[in-house]
């Protein structure tokens, strides 16, 4: 699976040079990324507004400006009032180190990249960038998006069409099946019944007795008989 289709980098570097070698750095590791490059976090910020991109990552310039200042940060900071974003995953670089502890404490930043950075610094972070936090899935109408995980409460099967239960929205897809999801999805997502594989993060409750989980919105969903061994070996049931 290439997760990188339909994969969109907002990129907010003020000084031009930086910017260009960063971008051919991007497209460098691969050509299918989308770029948004802007040198103003007032102009990021307004296509943010009027646009609503569906971005992956982004990677903000903390200095920005003659005067040395913390734009990119105070940028990362307003992200948070937007749904769409608020998990997506940030990589600041700076020429000033003494900014990365705020960057760090108070946005906890995904990485940062101290300049002059080299190519291989940069190719690294796209690299857990981009097989972290995602999976690119093909919706009934054909359209691509990216699922984040942290957003995703459970998977559930009717036939062969696959729901994605989401914080606030539900995706429907043909794409893949259960076995390949399990295959495909991150180690804090478990199977617990044959229609349905839910992330052990929004998990409140298990019964054992009655054979259900209670998930932190107050769902019910049933558990799989022949799964709960494999459910109290995941967390650490009785240890």
């Amino acid at each position: 699976m290439n997760t990188t289709e339909n994969y969109t980098i907002l990129l907010l570097e003020d000084n031009p040079v930086q910017s260009t070698q960063t971008q051919a750095f991007i497209n460098e590791y691969d050509s299918n990324i989308n770029i948004l490059s802007f040198s103003s976090h007032t102009a990021a910020e307004n296509h943010l507004k009027r646009e609503h991109p569906s971005i992956s990552l982004f990677i903000l310039d903390i200095s920005m400006g003659d005067d040395v200042n913390s734009l990119g940060i105070e940028f990362a900071k307003n992200l948070s009032k937007y749904a769409d974003y608020i998990d997506i995953p940030i990589i600041f670089i700076t020429g000033h180190p003494e900014y990365m502890v705020n960057a760090i404490n108070d946005i906890h930043c995904f990485s940062f990249l101290v300049k002059p950075f080299v190519k291989k610094q940069l190719f690294d972070q796209l690299k857990m960038a981009t097989n972290r936090y995602s999976f690119l899935l093909r919706l009934n109408n054909q359209i691509q998006t990216n699922v984040s995980y942290s957003l995703l409460l459970y998977i559930s099967s009717n036939g062969r069409v696959i729901n994605y239960h989401l914080q606030n929205k539900t995706l429907n897809s043909l794409q893949y099946r259960m076995k390949d999801l399990e295959n495909i999805l991150p180690s804090n997502f478990i199977r617990i019944h044959k229609s349905y594989i839910v992330n052990l993060n929004y998990i409140h409750n298990y019964d054992f007795t009655s054979y259900y989980v209670t998930l932190v919105n107050k769902e019910i969903l049933p558990m799989g008989r022949s799964y709960v061994q494999e459910i109290q070996n995941k967390i650490g049931y009785g240890k």
